[in-house]
């Protein structure tokens, strides 16, 4: 059910047309679509001419998030009780989820994987009072955290997972299937050139067979191959 308040609708400069009206199946006027230029999404903002630029605006996004947060913590935890255990609970209950919000539907570049796992590291090379230069598994391994990579992995593949499970006339999964099958951009090529690969490439690379299988079967997988 669409939600009118929640609902908008982009148009391209000054290109604005009447607009769209909703109904109910009884004939009852619901209300209509607030028109915009700009539309935030997963906070960042989007508009018509930038296309295939979310992806890389939500990526620089991601990892400047990361590197605020791990900044703020890393000063600010010196002032408490107990430094390492506020850093280590503000960096995996606040900082990780803040992070990570909306990765499942974004294009992360190696170079940002790169990127998130060096600045955790960093954080927790912070918490366990060693150098920089400690290996990033040996930090992890110490702490019992996951990589960054190992969680975007798993919240994508379990989004595709909900996203291709739901019934053929459900929106969402019309639009996956509509994306999946997309051969050029002006119907979706670029975008399943870029996050519809990318899952596929995780399904090889973690040699995950069957995403409908056990979560924990897949979360094995995952760790394997990532961690």
């Amino acid at each position: 059910e669409i939600n009118v308040d929640k609902s908008k609708e982009m148009y391209y400069k000054d290109m604005k047309h009447p607009p769209i009206h909703l109904w109910s199946q009884t004939g009852q006027h619901l209300g209509t679509f607030k028109q915009v230029q700009v539309y935030r999404y997963l906070g960042v903002p989007m508009h018509l001419r930038q296309g295939i630029n979310i992806f890389h605006s939500k990526r620089l996004e991601m990892v400047h998030r990361a590197k605020s947060y791990a900044g703020t913590i890393i000063s600010q935890a010196d002032d408490s009780w107990d430094p390492a255990e506020v850093a280590n609970a503000l960096w995996t209950n606040i900082a990780v989820e803040a992070t990570l919000y909306g990765c499942e539907v974004a294009s992360i570049t190696e170079d940002s994987l790169v990127k998130l796992d060096g600045i955790q590291a960093k954080v927790g090379a912070y918490i366990l009072g060693v150098g920089r230069s400690c290996s990033h598994a040996a930090i992890r391994k110490e702490l019992g955290w996951e990589s960054m990579r190992s969680k975007i992995y798993k919240r994508k593949l379990l989004y595709w997972k909900r996203v291709s499970g739901l019934d053929g006339e459900n929106w969402a999964n019309k639009a996956l299937e509509e994306c999946k099958d997309a051969i050029n951009k002006t119907n979706g090529g670029t975008w399943n050139s870029l996050w519809y690969k990318e899952i596929r490439n995780i399904f090889i690379k973690c040699k995950i067979t069957n995403i409908f299988g056990r979560h924990p079967k897949m979360n094995q997988s995952i760790k394997r191959w990532v961690d």
